[in-house]
């Protein structure tokens, strides 16, 4: 699909040329990613229901994108393929860093590397904790990242819904038009 040639001058530099068949792979894989899709990290149990419930899923879909949660997403496959295939389907990522979950770390990292969005989420209290084990990474502390408080899941959606639509502009997902 793609051929490379040294240059005739014997320096470093190349020259590449796409095939039909190249520019078709393209095409063909770039209509994969999902505008009005998202791809959310957390830690999944009982602790973390009610911030999906009650927070990132009414903030996505009321800002009309389709959150995607990988453990509700019905599969048969190796589930790495399917996260990294999810994130790369999406149009931004939202990561929970509440816990120390390096399954977070990896997938928000994941997709900056695609170049897409990251809208950071943190618990209040791990934030900033007393410890290691209980403190978002220093790295992403310095990127803007919204706060929440437990019992608080409504202003967080709407948060949540503040920056998406900000940073995106309104999505187009509604229940009519499923993904």
């Amino acid at each position: 699909m793609i051929y490379n040639a040294n240059a005739s001058d014997g320096t470093d530099k190349y020259s590449i040329t796409l095939t039909m068949k190249g520019i078709e792979y393209v095409e063909k894989h770039k209509s994969e990613i999902k505008k009005s899709q998202c791809f959310v990290a957390m830690w999944f149990n009982k602790e973390t229901e009610n911030l999906w419930t009650q927070a990132i899923l009414p903030g996505c879909l009321n800002a009309g994108y389709y959150p995607v949660r990988i453990d509700k997403y019905p599969h048969n496959n190796n589930i790495a393929d399917e996260i990294l295939s999810g994130i790369r389907k999406s149009h931004f990522l939202i990561a929970d860093f509440t816990v120390q979950n390096r399954g977070v770390y990896y997938e928000a990292g994941f997709a900056r590397g695609l170049g897409k969005q990251v809208i950071q989420l943190c618990r209040d209290d791990y934030f900033n904790g007393a410890d290691l084990e209980h403190r978002m990474h220093f790295d992403n502390i310095q990127v803007n990242t919204i706060r929440w408080q437990d019992g608080n899941e409504d202003a967080l959606s709407k948060e949540i819904q503040f920056r998406v639509e900000s940073i995106f502009g309104p999505g187009e997902y509604s229940k009519e038009t499923e993904l």
